[in-house]
């Protein structure tokens, strides 16, 4: 077994040199009880010194951590197979999986790549991003660091809030508006899923937007609209209702997701004029 195991770390090593390392991924733990699911390990280029990023992605958060080529063989050595059963090295030529049984059988495989393969040393791709965390109002709003990093309490909520992001996308992209788009977003709370709509539309659908979050919280609403001031965000409005109260001019989009309390009967009873 252990081998075979030094076998595959070699690759990994090899490739790491040759700069033919694409990618290698941890999965299938040893414990059905740990936490952590997964590893993607990846080439990255910061100030030009070449690393290699870690991403551990845990049952309700990722965490990233970066390692020289010593390091990464190093981890990957401790993961194997106390933590991870199933390996697979990606070149730019040839998948080299590593799979160890149950029982502590360890066996290598070996497959030929048809498609062209090359290392993409990016270790920031905002730029695919429906939404980018970078943006002064997920800071503000308190789910980024100022550098734009997702604090580790909060990732699973940006997961939450980036899938959603996702279900509007598939939803409203088909969709043809000739004019501005006049959306009302019931019971917004803290604003999350409103700022994630009005980023999508407007920075990726390239849409000209209406947004009004509908709070009765005053503080709330006070607080977001003074974010919303000061990132210039246009298009996007706080108001002081309760939902039942609440009358838009014009309307062409209902967000009414599950809230606390009786915010959810308000919903299910309210009937906007459009």
């Amino acid at each position: 077994m252990a081998e075979n195991i030094e076998k595959f770390l070699n690759r990994v090593g090899e490739a790491a040199e040759q700069s033919t390392l694409v990618k290698v991924t941890l999965s299938k733990p040893a414990s059905k009880h740990d936490d952590l699911r997964n590893i993607y390990v990846k080439p990255v280029l910061i100030k030009e010194k070449l690393l290699f990023a870690f991403t551990y992605h845990y049952e309700r958060r990722d965490e990233v951590k970066n390692y020289d080529a010593a390091q990464m063989l190093e981890t990957l050595r401790e993961m194997l197979p106390e933590r991870f059963f199933n390996a697979v090295l990606f070149t730019v030529s040839e998948d080299i999986t590593l799979l160890v049984s149950s029982k502590g059988k360890a066996t290598i495989q070996t497959k030929k790549v048809q498609e062209s393969r090359e290392q993409n040393l990016d270790h920031d791709k905002q730029k695919n991003r429906l939404l980018n965390p970078a943006n002064p109002w997920w800071y503000q709003l308190g789910l980024t660091t100022r550098e734009g990093k997702i604090t580790a309490d909060m990732q699973h909520k940006f997961k939450q809030i980036y899938k959603y992001a996702e279900i509007v996308e598939s939803l409203v992209k088909p969709m043809k508006f000739d004019d501005t788009v006049h959306i009302a977003d019931m019971g917004a709370g803290k604003g999350y899923l409103t700022f994630a709509l009005h980023e999508l539309l407007t920075q990726r659908l390239n849409l000209d937007v209406d947004i009004k979050g509908v709070e009765i919280r005053p503080d709330l609403v006070l607080k977001i609209n003074e974010i919303i001031q000061s990132d210039h965000l246009k298009g996007l409005e706080f108001v002081e209702s309760s939902i039942e109260a609440y009358r838009p001019e014009k309307l062409d989009v209902l967000i009414a997701l599950h809230a606390c309390n009786t915010a959810t009967d308000d919903r299910a009873s309210r009937r906007v004029p459009t």
